[in-house]
């Protein structure tokens, strides 16, 4: 009887070692599971904050990119001494009656200076623009190419560049480029009437090309219209 006594009692204990075991086995699996869950989640985030920060780089990167010409508008409260004393020394060249030195003046002003301190230069340059023919022309050439980016400089002398009968088709149809750059809301009117006469010029060349820059205008104005009531009715 005793040996059966001692025989139960040892089964009994390796059952209870087998339960313990078991026990153990199953939170070493839930601690595993539970660190591969963490590490599942720590990466999710991970992933998360990486395309947050990808996206807001890229918006940051486009808006830059695009805005090439809202960047130059945007002029800042101050200067640097060294950057203003460097505009102040440029406008006393604009007095210079060398046409080559008031394009000159003018090109540091178009990529340096604020727009409120372009206004001398403009002036300037306008002033050469009844020199010569070759000279004109290498002038509106510059000023076309600098309407691409910074019309605004140029918009207010609008009436400046409206076109003469006598003047060359080269210089007419640099004038109707440059109008068409600087064209806004505030001297679209005049430019429209002026247009009127360009339609009936002698010259075919030159009024298809008039034909075209209105074509610009209507298709222009008319998705500003459209965008504008999109944006009135959302």
């Amino acid at each position: 009887d005793d040996e059966s006594i001692t025989a139960n009692g040892n089964e009994k204990d390796e059952e209870k070692d087998k339960t313990a075991g078991k026990t153990t086995d199953g939170d070493d699996k839930t601690k595993d599971k539970g660190e591969n869950g963490g590490d599942k989640h720590s990466d999710k985030e991970d992933d998360d904050d990486g395309a947050k920060h990808f996206f807001s780089t890229k918006k940051e990167t486009v808006f830059e990119g695009d805005d090439d010409e809202k960047r130059q508008d945007k002029e800042p409260n101050e200067l640097d001494p060294d950057h203003r004393l460097l505009i102040t020394c440029a406008n006393n060249l604009v007095h210079s009656m060398d046409a080559a030195v008031a394009l000159g003046v003018m090109r540091l002003m178009y990529y340096c200076a604020p727009a409120d301190d372009c206004h001398l230069a403009v002036r300037a340059l306008i002033e050469h623009l009844n020199d010569r023919r070759e000279v004109s022309y290498c002038l509106l050439a510059n000023i076309a190419t600098m309407c691409a980016k910074r019309g605004n400089l140029f918009s207010s002398f609008y009436k400046e560049f409206f076109i003469r009968g006598i003047e060359p088709v080269f210089i007419k149809e640099l004038k109707l480029d440059i109008l068409s750059k600087i064209a806004n809301e505030s001297n679209i009117t005049s430019i429209l009437n002026e247009f009127q006469a360009y339609v009936r010029d002698t010259d075919i060349k030159f009024r298809c090309a008039t034909i075209d820059v209105l074509f610009y205008f209507i298709l222009f104005y008319l998705f500003c219209f459209v965008l504008k009531e999109k944006v009135c009715k959302y």
